[in-house]
């Protein structure tokens, strides 16, 4: 899912809005001990996205030390964009036309005839007992056949690993080697039952950590002192 600019400009207008608001409303002594501790966030109001998913976001935001407003628009806006704020599993391709997918993948159309590709977009995989068509091409993308060996690298080295560990959560965990990592992070099992990724308050924890931990990998913090939000994009 894309997010334009002009609902980027939404979702911060009604953040910095309700962070207007509540200041206003706020007594003096509190609005300086809320200067001195950091800014505070407010919900999104905007009905295009689901309020109580962002609540989830806030909460993990805020077990984070993640009090920046600009930076957590700019969380916010990040799922907006992966995943229109509900977790999800990556879309299967099986009736995505060949031009497109060999537009994402570009080696696919090199390594086979638009006849395999017809069948690999719709195949099976055993990773569910191949029930849901589609998944099967996961396994060649995301598994051993894809180019710079990225399968070993990222810990997809089950044959059938591409497809267990598709993209998934708010904002679509991929590789299994990520999906341990944040297992560990989040204290949480991803790993053996992957779809607990799709579970908002699962999904909303490990996203949370998963950029706080690009945050402070950047910055030194989970919580850097955005002046702007073109600054914290």
């Amino acid at each position: 899912m894309k997010i334009t600019r002009r609902e980027l400009r939404q979702i911060c207008e009604s953040y910095l809005l309700h962070e207007r608001v509540s200041q206003k409303q706020s007594s003096e002594t509190e609005e300086e001990q809320e200067s001195q501790s950091g800014p505070r966030s407010g919900p999104i109001t905007s009905g295009k996205y689901p309020n109580d998913m962002i609540k989830l976001l806030e909460k993990e935001m805020d077990a984070v030390g993640i009090t920046n407003q600009y930076g957590r628009i700019a969380l916010l806006s990040v799922v907006a964009k992966e995943s229109g704020l509900v977790p999800k599993s990556e879309k299967t391709y099986d009736k995505t036309s060949l031009s497109r997918i060999k537009e994402i993948w570009p080696w696919l159309g090199k390594k086979y005839s638009d006849a395999e590709l017809e069948k690999i977009k719709k195949s099976t995989s055993p990773s569910d007992g191949n029930k849901k068509a589609g998944l099967g091409l996961f396994d060649i993308v995301y598994g051993a056949e894809r180019p710079g060996n990225k399968s070993e690298k990222y810990g997809n080295t089950g044959p059938h690993d591409g497809s267990k560990y598709r993209g998934r959560g708010f904002n679509q965990i991929t590789w299994k080697g990520t999906y341990k990592k944040y297992a560990e992070l989040s204290g949480i099992d991803i790993v053996t039952n992957p779809d607990k990724l799709n579970d908002p308050t699962v999904a909303a924890k490990v996203t949370v950590k998963f950029l706080a931990n690009r945050l402070k990998g950047k910055y030194n913090t989970v919580n850097p002192d955005f002046k702007s939000q073109e600054q914290a994009n």
